[in-house]
Formats: structure tokens, C-alpha cells, sequence
């Protein structure tokens, strides 16, 4: 390995580590100690061309040594906690002369699941900012006939993203080397909005999926894990987008690749970018503080709150009425929901239920203890609970609403992320069901903005604030929801008898309650106190806080 090569390799290390102490010598010094070291941490490609890191025998040492360490830094790949058994680049797809639209499959034990990685290279002296995204995201080091560069995820390339947009807005349809197909639509009325890039801004880089807005009118959204099947969000903003609902972004084009199997897959969904302040949830924990240090219920944040919660209430009612019409698609068109779906509902509460009791068993605690040993006597009860069933329909639903699924523009409300909950296949989140799992979504989200502000109270007077303060907002919402859409949900403020709302609360909260168990025990008791609220609608063998 010569210097030049043993530099470029140490310049990566020392990137990959965070840029510590703003001295890339350091690892110069120990690749000069221990060049074995620098070679096992960063891997470098000998390549003038992005054709030739992609030769055979690179797609070994990428598929082999550097892909498997780069997914399981990602937040987007979801099996952090499987063991990868294969991993292959397929379908790469060239975008321009300077990028691939390929994907990533990985064998897992029992399973395959497919990732979409952009790839490009960057060289040293392309740096469009102060902070380069595309080294930040960097794959491999790559050295070139008299320059170092690194190949990279392409989406956060500016030039890639142009090429993108112009081929969404051409309708290009581009072949790939195994025979696949890409297949760029634009919607009718979205082509003349596609053209042009001038300022392109990416909301973060690391997500569940990537996205860029694009002159302040356009939202890209690269989809990172890809499942065959139609995309839910892409579905329902082109459907909502032609019904002349005007409370969520607007469809633009949707991007899909087929392969030579003929299975279909979302990579790309473009949407009009929605004006706002930032997420319902911001503000409605802002407005909380501010409640707080007013140290009064009726002050003008709370009034605030109130006004923003009733909005939202209105919003989606106006959503679920727009999606319990009759419609010519089967896949929008609504159905009466039957008693086997009742059963399976109350099952899936049940058997949340339950999962929730066994991992509160050994949390100390006089509620839970109430929970836990009354146990047999709730599932009972939930079982025998007659549940109004006339008139229940049952149609496509938002599937993971919460505050933070809504824009707030500090005058109106915009209803966004339509892709369901991402770890559920796609079938499952495609399926229609009860508009008030919607409605229990965005409750259980109230009380935990009440949650997260009541952290920061000192004294038992700030906590009876926010506890008048999101009762109030809760009831609001549910009014405001109720008068828009035309379901009877206010009933369900009492309390004191069994109803859907409070079985998909329930459930609701006991899934909330295995998350945070597993990942943020300090918070378990916010939805062990929303299960017990439902459960009383059901029994009272709790007496819930």
C-alpha cells in the first residue's frame, strides 16, 4: 500500500469517526503505525469511474466487507437486530452519467428485504458546503487516476436530485442491466410543477425514509425500505388529491421499479410541500410550557391549544368523511364492518393487553399491581362487553396518526405521512378499518404532550394545570371531530361504558406500553395511566388516576 493510498484511507477513518478534534493527522500517524488497522476500518476502491467500482470484483468487496457495517449505521435499515446472512447490490438503474438508482437485498434468517441506495462518487473539491452531506454518508474510499473521492449515497447530491426531477417530469421509463424497469409518473396536474431546482434542502439525513424539499414547493421522499405492493401513502394522496380534499399534500408523481419478475415497488413519491410553523406536536408542547409558566389554565396558551386541537379534530373528521363515501375504486370503497371484524378488533386489544401485562409484571408500582392482579378479570370483561355495532363502517384510515403527523401553518392544518406505520407489510396498512383508530391515535398523542411537559413541573399546581388543560383539548378535539365527520364519539368522554374508541385507546395505550418498556422506561407509567383510563370503561376492578 503506498502513502497516497494509506492517506486516503486514513482521511476516511478519521471522517467516519466524526472528525475528532478537527485533525485528520492523527489518523495519518496511526496508518503510518499500523497500516493493517487503517485497511480493516476503511477499505478503499481503485476506480476512475463509477461503472468500475461497480465491476464484479468490487460488488464482492462492497456486497462482502463495506455494505453489511454501512446498512447497520443507518437508520433506515430496519433488522439492526437480525444477523445478515447475504447481502446483494441489484437493480442498479443510471439516473444521469453520474448516478445509479440500485438496491440493496438482504438475507436475513428466514427472510429478504430490499433497501434503496442511491450511488454516486464525490470528489475531493466537490464540496457544495461547509459540511458535505455526501462525505457524512459516505460508503468506501475511492482512489482515481491523480484525485481521492469516496462513493456515496447519491440522493444527497444536488446534481442527482436535478436528474431525478427531470426525469419525473419527461415521464421517463429507464431499463436497468437485469432487465428491471423504472418507471417515473407524474400525475396530470403535478408535470409543470416538477421543473427546476434552484435551493434543494434535505429534512435529515437520517430517517426512516430521506427527503428533500426542492425550492420550497416540492417534497421528494426517497422510500429506503422497498416492499412490493402499492404504496399506501402514494395511494392515498393521489386518491385524496382527485377528491379535492385540500387538507394534505398534494401527489405530484410517484417513482416505481419493477423487475423482471414483474414486482412492483414505490422508490420515489413527490408531493406538493405544505407553508407551516412546524408539527402540531411542537406546538402543542409549546403552548403547554407556556401554560405552565402563566401558572394558569386559561391563559392564552392554553386558548391556543384548544383552538389548534378543535382544528385538527375538524381536519380529520372532514378526511374520514371523504373516505366513507362510495367511490368506483374497491380499494376506497367503504364496507360495513361485520361481527367477525368486531371480534378480530376486540381480539387485537386483548392480545396488545396482555403482551403490555407481561412485561409490567415486574415493574413496582400500586397501579400497575392493580392491573396486573386484576388481569384475568379485565380480559373477561373485555371479551364480554357488548360493543355498539350498528352503522360501523369500515374504510381506508390514516393508520398512524398523531400530532406529529400534523402541519401546523398557525392558521390551518395539513394531514401528512399517509404511509402507515412502516414496520407492518404493506397489505396490512393498505387495509381498511375503523376511523376511530385515527381518533384514539391523536388522544393518547395529547396526553403524552401533556406527559412531556409535566416533566419540567415542579409542585403539584403546574401538574393540575396541565391536567385541566389536556382534558379540555382532548374533549375539544373529540367535538370538533364529531361535528365534521358525523361519528358520535362524545359519548365516549364518560368514560363509563364499552365503546370501539376506548378498545382501540386501550390497545393503543398497551402497545405504548411495550415500547416504552423497551426503550424508555423512565416514561412507562404515561401509558399504563391512559390503559387504566380506557380499561374503565370496561370494569371497575381499577380505579384509574
Amino acid at each position: 500500500m503506498n502513502d497516497d493510498e494509506l492517506r486516503l484511507r486514513a482521511y476516511y477513518v478519521w471522517e467516519a469517526a466524526g472528525r475528532p478534534d478537527g485533525d485528520p493527522d492523527r489518523h495519518w500517524a496511526q496508518a503510518r503505525r499500523d497500516a493493517g488497522l487503517i485497511d480493516e476500518a476503511w477499505p478503499t476502491i481503485v476506480a476512475d469511474r463509477l461503472t468500475d467500482v461497480l465491476s464484479p470484483e468490487n460488488r464482492v468487496l462492497l456486497e462482502q466487507r463495506i455494505l453489511p457495517d454501512y446498512l447497520a449505521r443507518r437508520r433506515w435499515f430496519a433488522a439492526k437486530n437480525r444477523t445478515i446472512r447475504s447481502l446483494k447490490l441489484v437493480e442498479p438503474v443510471a439516473i444521469d452519467e453520474l448516478g445509479v438508482l440500485a438496491q440493496i437485498e438482504v438475507a436475513l434468517d428466514g427472510s429478504l428485504e430490499r433497501y434503496a441506495l442511491p450511488l454516486a462518487l464525490s470528489w475531493d473539491g466537490d464540496a457544495y458546503a461547509e459540511r458535505d452531506p455526501t462525505r457524512d454518508m459516505g460508503i468506501v474510499a475511492v482512489l482515481g487516476d491523480g484525485r481521492r473521492g469516496v462513493l456515496t449515497d447519491a440522493f444527497f447530491m444536488p446534481a442527482f436530485i436535478r436528474s431525478l426531477l427531470g426525469r419525473t417530469q419527461d415521464g421517463a421509463v429507464i431499463g436497468s442491466e437485469e432487465n428491471g424497469m423504472l418507471d417515473f409518473r407524474p400525475e396530470p396536474a403535478g408535470r409543470d410543477q416538477i421543473g427546476g431546482a434552484q435551493e434543494i434542502r434535505w429534512l435529515s439525513t437520517e430517517q426512516s425514509n430521506t427527503s428533500v424539499i426542492v425550492d420550497g414547493r416540492i417534497v421528494m421522499k426517497l422510500i429506503r425500505r422497498l416492499q412490493p405492493g402499492v404504496n399506501p401513502e402514494a395511494e392515498m394522496c393521489r386518491f385524496l388529491t382527485r377528491a379535492g380534499y385540500e387538507n394534505a399534500s398534494p401527489l405530484l408523481a410517484e417513482v416505481i421499479h419493477t423487475d423482471r419478475d414483474g414486482e412492483s415497488r414505490s422508490v420515489l413519491v413527490l408531493e406538493g410541500f405544505v407553508p407551516n410553523q412546524g408539527d402540531a406536536w411542537t406546538f402543542a408542547t409549546e403552548c403547554l410550557r407556556g401554560a405552565l409558566a402563566a401558572q394558569s389554565e386559561t391563559d392564552d396558551s392554553t386558548g391556543k391549544l384548544q383552538g389548534m386541537v378543535e382544528l385538527v379534530g375538524r381536519r380529520l373528521g372532514e378526511l374520514h368523511a371523504a373516505l366513507s363515501k362510495a367511490h368506483d375504486d374497491s380499494a376506497f370503497d367503504p364496507e360495513v364492518a361485520q361481527p367477525g371484524d368486531f371480534d378480530a378488533w376486540r381480539d387485537a386489544a386483548i392480545e396488545q393487553f396482555e403482551r403490555a401485562v407481561d412485561v409490567l409484571a415486574s415493574c413496582d408500582d400500586p397501579l400497575v399491581s392493580r392491573i396486573v392482579d386484576a388481569r384475568s378479570e379485565i380480559v373477561d370483561a373485555v371479551r364480554r362487553a357488548e360493543l355498539p355495532e350498528s352503522d360501523a363502517l369500515k374504510t381506508r384510515i390514516h393508520g398512524d396518526f398523531h400530532l406529529g403527523q400534523v402541519l401546523w401553518s398557525g392558521t390551518d392544518a395539513c394531514i401528512i405521512d399517509f404511509e402507515g406505520e412502516p414496520a407492518r407489510p404493506i397489505e396490512s396498512r393498505r387495509a381498511k378499518s375503523s376511523a376511530l383508530k385515527d381518533v384514539a391515535g391523536l388522544l393518547r398523542s395529547i396526553d403524552y404532550a401533556g406527559a412531556f411537559a409535566v416533566k419540567e413541573v415542579n409542585g403539584t399546581d403546574g401538574a393540575a394545570i396541565l391536567h385541566t388543560s389536556i382534558s379540555a383539548a382532548g374533549k375539544g378535539f373529540l367535538r370538533a371531530y364529531q361535528d365534521s365527520s358525523g361519528t358520535e364519539v362524545t359519548a365516549s368522554l364518560t368514560g363509563d361504558e364499552p365503546d370501539l374508541l376506548n378498545l382501540f385507546l386501550l390497545e393503543k395505550a398497551a402497545y405504548e406500553v411495550c415500547y416504552e418498556a423497551a426503550n424508555r422506561p423512565d416514561w412507562l407509567l404515561i401509558p399504563v395511566r391512559g390503559m387504566a383510563r380506557a380499561l374503565a370503561a370496561f370494569t371497575d376492578a381499577i380505579n384509574p388516576p
